[in-house]
């Protein structure tokens, strides 16, 4: 380098350096921050500023090595800003990720970070210490996952996989430990999260090819229900998605829950009852954004069999309410083959004018059932159930009161022709359509305010 140049950059001060470095990818912070000393002082906190790992084969030893590296300088960790630990969308049935690494082998590499994981349980007097001292000498990927959140103290979003709720439940039942019971400053109380997404990438319920298996086969596994309260009493938190199967100290809440920032609620294919909705909405007075995704067990349950319930749940957010997304569905999952309730048409009616009642609502998503019935013979005009003010709408062709049989390699030109013909009717009365084939919950367009990396996918996907 040119020495007037070199002597140039030298003068350059500490904060205009970080203004360059923060426009750097990954790749050319990590060569910058081995030049020198100084620029490598300046590097390493954008280095660790987000952490973004693959959940689809666990980084056990990513987790090891980023626990050793903080224990050696504790500074490192509270460099860290955003976490974000999410498997690719899945479909079909339920796997457990598999660890990318040999334990055996790990273990005896990495004893001093067991060791030090454990004296942190002891120290910080976990609940249940026994339990968590098995799981890391196990080499369970979420303990260990759990043990380096906790000490990560400045945290201003986290993402994490559906997993962890399904496998462990660890990193709520640390937090909650950590707001009620730990002594003072050894666990994060995550006071400065704003964006909170805990499991909402969970794919649909376990899938039975025969009404023969619906009693032998759970859907959805059973998942801790001490795990889910904490998340609702971050003091910081706007954006909250959750894949929640219980409600348990939330509604009824021993203490206000105290939610006046939460703009932003996606609670994705949960399991709660809806005679808790109101309960729990009506702790949201500046809520925004709700995506409501119920589900109900396939032959046991009937979705709006409390619909009054949830009713005054949204009643209670109508007024300050600009998207929703309404949503339910049966489990287990058997691609369509759904009873209907006899009282399924009956047990929407009262829903059919509800969205006239919330103000400003710019975007909606809602099964079509809801807003025009069971009965296509029976239809209202459309235009008679939706506020001026609505921008955006998707309607969910779901739990109709028909049944159509398509022999795909046989009528799907002539469906594809419908589809064409339809799409230019509406861009003569200038509405954009577009129709997707998909099993998400979270919603066309809900699915992206947590970041959730979910795939619409196309009529011929595979």
């Amino acid at each position: 380098m040119d020495l007037k140049v070199d002597s140039v950059l030298n003068r350059l001060p500490s904060n205009c350096w970080r203004n360059i470095l923060d426009l750097l990818p990954v790749r050319d912070l990590i060569s910058v921050s081995r030049t020198s000393v100084e620029l490598n002082a300046s590097a390493e906190p954008l280095l660790y500023r987000s952490i973004s790992w693959e959940w689809d084969n666990v980084p056990i030893r990513r987790i090891l090595q980023l626990l050793r590296a903080a224990w050696q300088r504790p500074e490192r960790l509270l460099y860290v800003r955003h976490v974000s630990w999410l498997s690719s969308d899945q479909m079909g049935e339920w796997t457990v990720s598999e660890l990318n690494a040999d334990w055996s082998q790990e273990k005896a590499d990495y004893t001093d970070v067991i060791q030090r994981a454990q004296a942190i349980v002891d120290k910080a007097e976990f609940p249940d210490a026994s339990k968590w001292h098995q799981a890391l000498a196990d080499g369970d990927a979420y303990a260990f996952a759990t043990i380096l959140l906790s000490q990560m103290h400045n945290l201003q979003s986290l993402r994490l996989d559906y997993t962890f709720v399904w496998r462990s439940g660890y990193p709520g039942l640390m937090l909650k430990h950590a707001l009620f019971s730990a002594p003072e400053g050894l666990l994060s109380k995550f006071n400065d999260p704003e964006t909170v997404d805990y499991g909402t990438n969970v794919p649909e319920g376990e899938y039975i090819s025969h009404f023969s298996q619906i009693d032998k086969t759970d859907g959805y596994p059973s998942c801790d229900p001490n795990q889910f309260m904490t998340w609702f009493r971050l003091p910081s938190v706007k954006s909250l998605g959750l894949w929640t199967q219980s409600l348990q100290e939330v509604v009824p809440a021993p203490q206000p829950l105290h939610l006046d920032r939460l703009h932003i609620l996606v609670l994705t294919r949960s399991t709660i009852k809806e005679k808790e909705i109101p309960g729990l909405l009506s702790q949201t007075p500046n809520l925004r954004t709700l995506h409501l995704g119920l589900a109900h067990l396939w032959g046991k349950s009937c979705p709006l069999r409390n619909g009054a319930a949830v009713l005054q749940g949204l009643h209670s957010v109508s007024r300050t309410i600009e998207v929703l997304s309404f949503y339910f569905e049966y489990y287990l999952a058997s691609r369509g083959e759904y009873y209907f309730d006899e009282d399924d048409a009956k047990l929407r009616e009262p829903f059919r004018h509800f969205l006239l009642q919330v103000p400003r609502l710019r975007s909606v998503e809602v099964p079509i059932t809801m807003l025009l019935g069971t009965d296509p013979a029976t239809a209202v005009d459309i235009r008679t159930v939706l506020p001026s003010t609505v921008q955006q709408l998707c309607l969910q062709w779901d739990f109709s009161g028909q049944i159509v049989i398509r022999v795909w390699d046989l009528e799907e030109e002539d469906y594809l022709q419908e589809e064409a013909d339809l799409k230019e009717t509406c861009k003569q009365a200038g509405i954009d359509l577009t129709v997707v084939s998909d099993e998400l919950s979270p919603g066309l367009w809900t699915q992206f305010l947590l970041g959730i990396s979910r795939t619409a996918f196309p009529r011929n996907a595979p």
